[in-house]
Protein backbone atom coordinates (compact mmCIF):
# COMPACT_ATOMS: atom_id res chain seq x y z
CA UNK A 1 0.00 0.00 0.00
CA UNK A 2 1.32 3.44 -0.90
CA UNK A 3 2.13 5.76 1.98
CA UNK A 4 3.39 3.06 4.31
CA UNK A 5 4.48 -0.52 4.67
CA UNK A 6 2.22 -3.36 3.68
CA UNK A 7 -0.41 -4.22 6.30
CA UNK A 8 0.09 -7.82 7.43
CA UNK A 9 -2.70 -10.33 8.02
CA UNK A 10 -2.12 -10.14 11.80
CA UNK A 11 -2.38 -6.35 11.71
CA UNK A 12 -5.55 -6.49 9.62
CA UNK A 13 -7.00 -8.97 12.10
CA UNK A 14 -6.34 -6.59 14.99
CA UNK A 15 -7.96 -3.72 13.10
CA UNK A 16 -10.95 -5.92 12.27
CA UNK A 17 -11.50 -6.91 15.90
CA UNK A 18 -11.30 -3.24 16.89
CA UNK A 19 -14.10 -2.43 14.43
CA UNK A 20 -16.10 -5.61 15.08
CA UNK A 21 -16.65 -4.75 18.74
CA UNK A 22 -17.51 -1.05 18.34
CA UNK A 23 -20.96 -0.51 19.87
CA UNK A 24 -21.42 -4.24 20.43
CA UNK A 25 -22.18 -5.25 24.04
CA UNK A 26 -22.27 -8.94 23.05
CA UNK A 27 -20.31 -11.07 20.56
CA UNK A 28 -21.36 -11.02 16.92
CA UNK A 29 -20.49 -13.51 14.16
CA UNK A 30 -17.75 -11.09 13.06
CA UNK A 31 -15.79 -12.03 16.22
CA UNK A 32 -15.65 -15.75 15.34
CA UNK A 33 -12.98 -17.37 13.19
CA UNK A 34 -15.48 -17.76 10.35
CA UNK A 35 -16.44 -14.09 10.59
CA UNK A 36 -12.79 -13.05 10.63
CA UNK A 37 -12.08 -15.17 7.54
CA UNK A 38 -14.95 -13.56 5.63
CA UNK A 39 -14.00 -10.03 6.67
CA UNK A 40 -10.34 -10.45 5.73
CA UNK A 41 -11.02 -12.51 2.60
CA UNK A 42 -8.64 -15.29 3.69
CA UNK A 43 -8.84 -19.00 4.37
CA UNK A 44 -9.92 -20.44 7.70
CA UNK A 45 -6.56 -22.12 8.30
CA UNK A 46 -4.83 -18.76 7.84
CA UNK A 47 -7.12 -17.27 10.47
CA UNK A 48 -6.33 -20.12 12.87
CA UNK A 49 -2.59 -19.54 12.53
CA UNK A 50 -2.91 -15.78 12.96
CA UNK A 51 -5.19 -16.11 15.98
CA UNK A 52 -2.80 -18.60 17.59
CA UNK A 53 0.10 -16.16 17.14
CA UNK A 54 -1.83 -13.21 18.56
CA UNK A 55 -3.01 -15.30 21.51
CA UNK A 56 0.60 -16.24 22.32
CA UNK A 57 1.62 -12.58 22.11
CA UNK A 58 -1.16 -11.58 24.49
CA UNK A 59 -2.81 -9.26 21.97
CA UNK A 60 -6.04 -11.25 21.57
CA UNK A 61 -8.26 -13.05 24.09
CA UNK A 62 -10.40 -16.12 23.43
CA UNK A 63 -13.67 -16.85 25.18
CA UNK A 64 -16.66 -19.13 24.62
CA UNK A 65 -19.91 -17.22 24.44
CA UNK A 66 -23.32 -17.16 22.83
CA UNK A 67 -23.08 -15.32 19.53
CA UNK A 68 -25.89 -12.99 18.55
CA UNK A 69 -28.35 -14.77 16.29
CA UNK A 70 -27.08 -18.28 17.13
CA UNK A 71 -28.24 -20.89 19.62
CA UNK A 72 -24.96 -22.57 20.50
CA UNK A 73 -22.01 -21.05 22.25
CA UNK A 74 -18.92 -20.49 20.09
CA UNK A 75 -15.35 -19.37 20.47
CA UNK A 76 -15.09 -15.62 20.00
CA UNK A 77 -12.11 -13.29 19.97
CA UNK A 78 -11.55 -9.81 21.35
CA UNK A 79 -8.62 -7.49 21.93
CA UNK A 80 -6.67 -7.52 25.17
CA UNK A 81 -5.68 -4.16 26.68
CA UNK A 82 -2.30 -4.26 24.93
CA UNK A 83 -3.96 -5.51 21.74
CA UNK A 84 -6.39 -2.60 21.86
CA UNK A 85 -3.55 -0.09 22.20
CA UNK A 86 -1.76 -1.59 19.21
CA UNK A 87 -4.99 -1.82 17.18
CA UNK A 88 -5.74 1.85 17.89
CA UNK A 89 -2.31 2.87 16.60
CA UNK A 90 -2.63 0.63 13.53
CA UNK A 91 -6.12 1.94 12.80
CA UNK A 92 -4.96 5.55 12.97
CA UNK A 93 -1.97 4.86 10.72
CA UNK A 94 -3.94 2.87 8.14
CA UNK A 95 -6.88 5.31 8.08
CA UNK A 96 -4.54 8.13 7.00
CA UNK A 97 -2.89 6.21 4.17
CA UNK A 98 -3.71 7.18 0.58
CA UNK A 99 -5.43 4.90 -1.92
CA UNK A 100 -6.32 5.31 -5.57
CA UNK A 101 -10.03 5.10 -6.30
CA UNK A 102 -10.94 4.06 -9.84
CA UNK A 103 -14.49 4.55 -11.12
CA UNK A 104 -14.84 4.01 -14.84
CA UNK A 105 -12.18 6.11 -16.59
CA UNK A 106 -11.72 8.41 -13.61
CA UNK A 107 -9.32 8.00 -10.73
CA UNK A 108 -8.63 10.02 -7.60
CA UNK A 109 -6.48 9.86 -4.48
CA UNK A 110 -8.14 9.80 -1.08
CA UNK A 111 -7.39 8.35 2.35
CA UNK A 112 -8.57 4.96 3.54
CA UNK A 113 -10.83 6.69 6.07
CA UNK A 114 -12.46 8.73 3.30
CA UNK A 115 -12.90 5.55 1.26
CA UNK A 116 -15.17 4.14 3.99
CA UNK A 117 -17.66 6.94 3.19
CA UNK A 118 -17.89 6.27 -0.55
CA UNK A 119 -21.50 5.52 -1.67
CA UNK A 120 -20.61 2.13 -3.13
CA UNK A 121 -17.51 1.41 -1.10
CA UNK A 122 -16.77 -0.74 1.96
CA UNK A 123 -18.05 0.73 5.22
CA UNK A 124 -15.07 -0.22 7.39
CA UNK A 125 -11.31 0.20 7.25
CA UNK A 126 -11.04 -3.59 7.26
CA UNK A 127 -13.39 -3.72 4.28
CA UNK A 128 -11.24 -1.24 2.37
CA UNK A 129 -8.08 -3.23 3.07
CA UNK A 130 -9.76 -6.43 1.90
CA UNK A 131 -11.12 -4.83 -1.27
CA UNK A 132 -7.84 -3.18 -2.31
CA UNK A 133 -6.26 -4.42 -5.51
CA UNK A 134 -2.64 -4.15 -6.61
CA UNK A 135 -1.74 -2.83 -3.18
CA UNK A 136 -3.50 0.55 -3.27
CA UNK A 137 -6.27 0.55 -5.91
CA UNK A 138 -9.92 0.54 -4.86
CA UNK A 139 -12.85 0.04 -7.22
CA UNK A 140 -16.09 0.82 -5.35
CA UNK A 141 -18.94 -1.54 -6.11
CA UNK A 142 -16.59 -4.29 -7.27
CA UNK A 143 -18.15 -7.29 -5.55
CA UNK A 144 -15.21 -9.60 -6.16
CA UNK A 145 -13.07 -8.74 -3.18
CA UNK A 146 -9.38 -9.41 -3.10
CA UNK A 147 -8.79 -12.88 -1.69
CA UNK A 148 -12.48 -13.79 -1.70
CA UNK A 149 -13.61 -16.96 -3.40
CA UNK A 150 -16.92 -18.45 -4.49
CA UNK A 151 -17.26 -21.50 -2.27
CA UNK A 152 -18.42 -24.81 -3.71
CA UNK A 153 -20.77 -27.00 -1.68
CA UNK A 154 -21.99 -30.50 -2.49
CA UNK A 155 -23.95 -32.38 0.17
CA UNK A 156 -25.48 -35.78 -0.47
CA UNK A 157 -27.04 -37.29 2.64
CA UNK A 158 -26.13 -34.49 5.06
CA UNK A 159 -28.56 -34.82 8.00
CA UNK A 160 -30.53 -31.84 9.34
CA UNK A 161 -29.04 -29.81 12.22
CA UNK A 162 -29.35 -31.49 15.60
CA UNK A 163 -28.72 -30.17 19.10
CA UNK A 164 -25.89 -32.09 20.76
CA UNK A 165 -25.31 -32.74 24.43
CA UNK A 166 -21.70 -32.47 25.59
CA UNK A 167 -18.94 -33.23 23.07
CA UNK A 168 -16.93 -30.10 23.95
CA UNK A 169 -13.71 -32.15 24.00
CA UNK A 170 -14.48 -33.69 20.63
CA UNK A 171 -15.37 -30.32 19.10
CA UNK A 172 -12.05 -28.92 20.30
CA UNK A 173 -10.25 -31.96 18.85
CA UNK A 174 -11.90 -31.36 15.47
CA UNK A 175 -10.79 -27.72 15.45
CA UNK A 176 -7.24 -28.69 16.44
CA UNK A 177 -7.06 -31.27 13.67
CA UNK A 178 -8.50 -28.86 11.10
CA UNK A 179 -5.76 -26.34 11.90
CA UNK A 180 -3.01 -28.97 11.93
CA UNK A 181 -0.85 -30.37 9.13
CA UNK A 182 -2.53 -33.80 9.31
CA UNK A 183 -4.72 -34.14 6.23
CA UNK A 184 -7.03 -37.07 7.05
CA UNK A 185 -9.17 -37.68 10.13
CA UNK A 186 -10.99 -40.93 10.83
CA UNK A 187 -13.90 -40.66 13.27
CA UNK A 188 -14.94 -44.00 14.76
CA UNK A 189 -17.30 -45.18 17.47
CA UNK A 190 -20.29 -47.49 17.95
CA UNK A 191 -23.44 -46.85 15.97
CA UNK A 192 -25.68 -44.29 17.64
CA UNK A 193 -22.86 -42.60 19.57
CA UNK A 194 -23.36 -39.36 17.63
CA UNK A 195 -20.58 -39.37 15.02
CA UNK A 196 -22.73 -38.10 12.16
CA UNK A 197 -24.49 -35.43 14.23
CA UNK A 198 -21.17 -34.11 15.57
CA UNK A 199 -19.53 -34.01 12.16
CA UNK A 200 -22.57 -32.47 10.48
CA UNK A 201 -22.29 -29.44 12.76
CA UNK A 202 -18.55 -29.19 12.16
CA UNK A 203 -19.07 -29.55 8.40
CA UNK A 204 -21.60 -26.71 8.26
CA UNK A 205 -19.19 -24.35 10.03
CA UNK A 206 -16.30 -25.39 7.79
CA UNK A 207 -18.46 -24.79 4.70
CA UNK A 208 -18.67 -21.10 5.65
CA UNK A 209 -15.02 -20.56 4.74
CA UNK A 210 -13.92 -23.48 2.56
CA UNK A 211 -15.12 -25.68 -0.30
CA UNK A 212 -17.05 -28.55 1.28
CA UNK A 213 -18.14 -31.99 0.05
CA UNK A 214 -20.32 -34.41 2.07
CA UNK A 215 -21.37 -37.88 0.88
CA UNK A 216 -23.24 -40.43 2.97
CA UNK A 217 -22.42 -43.79 1.44
CA UNK A 218 -24.98 -46.50 0.88
CA UNK A 219 -24.63 -50.18 -0.06
CA UNK A 220 -25.39 -49.29 -3.68
CA UNK A 221 -22.56 -46.75 -3.95
CA UNK A 222 -19.37 -47.59 -5.80
CA UNK A 223 -16.58 -45.87 -7.74
CA UNK A 224 -18.74 -45.62 -10.87
CA UNK A 225 -21.57 -43.77 -9.09
CA UNK A 226 -19.34 -41.73 -6.78
CA UNK A 227 -16.98 -40.37 -9.42
CA UNK A 228 -19.55 -38.07 -11.12
CA UNK A 229 -20.64 -36.63 -7.75
CA UNK A 230 -17.08 -35.76 -6.78
CA UNK A 231 -16.42 -34.49 -10.30
CA UNK A 232 -19.41 -32.12 -10.01
CA UNK A 233 -17.89 -30.74 -6.80
CA UNK A 234 -14.55 -30.15 -8.51
CA UNK A 235 -16.33 -28.50 -11.42
CA UNK A 236 -17.96 -26.05 -8.97
CA UNK A 237 -14.52 -25.15 -7.68
CA UNK A 238 -13.70 -24.19 -11.23
CA UNK A 239 -11.23 -26.84 -12.28
CA UNK A 240 -13.11 -29.05 -14.69
CA UNK A 241 -11.48 -32.18 -15.98
CA UNK A 242 -11.00 -32.58 -19.70
CA UNK A 243 -13.07 -35.28 -21.30
CA UNK A 244 -15.56 -37.55 -19.56
CA UNK A 245 -13.24 -39.95 -17.75
CA UNK A 246 -14.07 -40.77 -14.09
CA UNK A 247 -12.42 -38.70 -11.40
CA UNK A 248 -8.81 -39.93 -11.16
CA UNK A 249 -7.24 -40.91 -7.88
CA UNK A 250 -3.71 -39.67 -8.50
CA UNK A 251 -2.14 -36.68 -10.22
CA UNK A 252 -5.27 -35.21 -11.82
CA UNK A 253 -7.28 -35.10 -8.60
CA UNK A 254 -4.22 -33.72 -6.86
CA UNK A 255 -3.96 -30.92 -9.44
CA UNK A 256 -7.65 -30.05 -9.31
CA UNK A 257 -7.60 -29.61 -5.53
CA UNK A 258 -4.14 -28.10 -5.17
CA UNK A 259 -4.13 -24.70 -3.52
CA UNK A 260 -7.80 -24.98 -2.54
CA UNK A 261 -9.17 -24.77 0.99
CA UNK A 262 -11.36 -27.86 0.79
CA UNK A 263 -12.96 -30.40 3.11
CA UNK A 264 -14.17 -33.79 1.87
CA UNK A 265 -16.28 -35.97 4.17
CA UNK A 266 -17.43 -39.54 3.61
CA UNK A 267 -19.92 -41.03 6.09
CA UNK A 268 -21.23 -44.59 6.34
CA UNK A 269 -18.10 -46.47 5.32
CA UNK A 270 -19.24 -49.53 7.31
CA UNK A 271 -21.91 -50.26 4.71
CA UNK A 272 -19.57 -49.73 1.77
CA UNK A 273 -18.06 -52.52 -0.31
CA UNK A 274 -14.30 -53.24 -0.11
CA UNK A 275 -13.92 -51.69 -3.56
CA UNK A 276 -15.65 -48.50 -2.40
CA UNK A 277 -13.57 -48.30 0.78
CA UNK A 278 -10.41 -48.56 -1.31
CA UNK A 279 -11.71 -45.87 -3.70
CA UNK A 280 -12.53 -43.46 -0.87
CA UNK A 281 -9.12 -44.09 0.72
CA UNK A 282 -7.51 -43.28 -2.62
CA UNK A 283 -9.47 -40.03 -2.86
CA UNK A 284 -8.37 -39.07 0.65
CA UNK A 285 -4.75 -39.85 -0.20
CA UNK A 286 -4.84 -37.73 -3.37
CA UNK A 287 -6.60 -34.90 -1.55
CA UNK A 288 -3.89 -35.01 1.12
CA UNK A 289 -1.21 -34.51 -1.53
CA UNK A 290 -3.05 -31.37 -2.63
CA UNK A 291 -3.27 -30.04 0.92
CA UNK A 292 -7.03 -30.62 1.25
CA UNK A 293 -8.69 -32.17 4.31
CA UNK A 294 -10.73 -35.39 4.42
CA UNK A 295 -12.88 -36.91 7.19
CA UNK A 296 -13.81 -40.59 7.10
CA UNK A 297 -16.62 -41.83 9.40
CA UNK A 298 -17.12 -45.46 10.36
CA UNK A 299 -18.10 -47.60 13.33
CA UNK A 300 -14.71 -49.31 13.30
CA UNK A 301 -11.34 -48.50 11.68
CA UNK A 302 -11.04 -49.63 8.06
CA UNK A 303 -8.12 -51.88 7.13
CA UNK A 304 -6.90 -49.51 4.40
CA UNK A 305 -6.37 -46.74 6.98
CA UNK A 306 -3.49 -48.46 8.75
CA UNK A 307 -0.97 -47.52 6.05
CA UNK A 308 -2.08 -43.88 6.19
CA UNK A 309 -1.75 -43.83 9.98
CA UNK A 310 1.76 -45.30 9.72
CA UNK A 311 2.74 -42.53 7.28
CA UNK A 312 1.45 -39.87 9.67
CA UNK A 313 -1.21 -38.47 7.33
CA UNK A 314 -4.19 -39.89 9.24
CA UNK A 315 -5.34 -39.12 12.78
CA UNK A 316 -8.08 -41.01 14.61
CA UNK A 317 -10.82 -39.52 16.77
CA UNK A 318 -12.74 -42.13 18.76
CA UNK A 319 -16.14 -41.19 20.18
CA UNK A 320 -17.13 -42.75 23.48
CA UNK A 321 -20.48 -42.68 25.27
CA UNK A 322 -21.79 -39.71 27.22
CA UNK A 323 -21.01 -39.20 30.89
CA UNK A 324 -23.72 -39.65 33.51
CA UNK A 325 -24.08 -35.87 33.84
CA UNK A 326 -24.46 -35.53 30.08
CA UNK A 327 -27.00 -38.36 30.08
CA UNK A 328 -28.98 -36.37 32.65
CA UNK A 329 -29.01 -33.37 30.32
CA UNK A 330 -30.16 -35.63 27.49
CA UNK A 331 -32.99 -37.37 29.37
CA UNK A 332 -34.13 -34.54 31.62
CA UNK A 333 -34.60 -34.17 35.38
CA UNK A 334 -37.63 -36.42 35.88
CA UNK A 335 -35.75 -39.75 35.73
CA UNK A 336 -34.62 -40.92 39.23
CA UNK A 337 -30.85 -41.00 39.74
CA UNK A 338 -30.63 -44.76 40.30
CA UNK A 339 -32.67 -45.39 37.15
CA UNK A 340 -30.51 -42.98 35.19
CA UNK A 341 -27.28 -44.63 36.30
CA UNK A 342 -28.56 -48.09 35.45
CA UNK A 343 -29.71 -47.01 32.00
CA UNK A 344 -26.40 -45.24 31.49
CA UNK A 345 -24.50 -48.41 32.37
CA UNK A 346 -26.65 -50.65 30.16
CA UNK A 347 -26.42 -48.26 27.22
CA UNK A 348 -22.69 -47.57 27.79
CA UNK A 349 -23.55 -43.88 27.48
CA UNK A 350 -24.69 -44.32 23.87
CA UNK A 351 -26.96 -41.30 23.11
CA UNK A 352 -29.29 -43.24 20.79
CA UNK A 353 -29.69 -46.08 23.27
CA UNK A 354 -30.27 -43.60 26.10
CA UNK A 355 -32.96 -41.76 24.14
CA UNK A 356 -34.73 -45.01 23.34
CA UNK A 357 -34.43 -46.25 26.92
CA UNK A 358 -35.88 -42.98 28.16
CA UNK A 359 -39.05 -43.40 26.17
CA UNK A 360 -42.12 -44.66 27.99
CA UNK A 361 -43.99 -47.56 26.41
CA UNK A 362 -46.81 -45.17 25.62
CA UNK A 363 -44.46 -42.79 23.83
CA UNK A 364 -42.60 -45.54 22.00
CA UNK A 365 -45.74 -47.26 20.73
CA UNK A 366 -46.58 -44.38 18.43
CA UNK A 367 -43.02 -43.31 17.73
CA UNK A 368 -41.57 -43.63 14.27
CA UNK A 369 -38.85 -46.17 15.11
CA UNK A 370 -36.92 -48.50 12.84
CA UNK A 371 -36.90 -52.26 13.47
CA UNK A 372 -33.37 -52.07 14.90
CA UNK A 373 -34.39 -49.21 17.22
CA UNK A 374 -37.41 -51.15 18.47
CA UNK A 375 -35.23 -54.20 19.08
CA UNK A 376 -32.77 -52.14 21.09
CA UNK A 377 -35.58 -50.50 23.04
CA UNK A 378 -37.11 -53.88 23.85
CA UNK A 379 -33.74 -55.21 25.03
CA UNK A 380 -33.09 -52.24 27.28
CA UNK A 381 -36.54 -52.41 28.84
CA UNK A 382 -36.30 -56.17 29.33
CA UNK A 383 -32.93 -55.88 31.11
CA UNK A 384 -34.11 -52.96 33.20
Amino acid sequence: MAGGEKVTVNERLLVHLREAWIGQPAPTPAATQGGIARALGIRANHVSRSVATLLREGLVEETTARVRGEVRRRKVYSLSSSGRELADRLYGDVARRPVTVEEGNRSSRITVESATRLPNGPRTVTGVLTALREGSVLRPGDTKRKGAVALALVEVGLPPPEALVGRDVERAALQTWHASSVSILSVVGPRGVGKTALLAGFFRKAAESSHAFWKTLGPEDGPVSLAPILSAFLDKIGRSARGSAPVPLSAVLDQRLRGQEALLLFDGLDDASPETKAWVTGVATSAAKAGAKTILIADKPVREWQALRTRGVLQELRLEGLTVDEARLLLGPSLPDDQLRRLHRLAAGNPLALRLAGLSWKESTGADLSDSERTLLSYLRATN
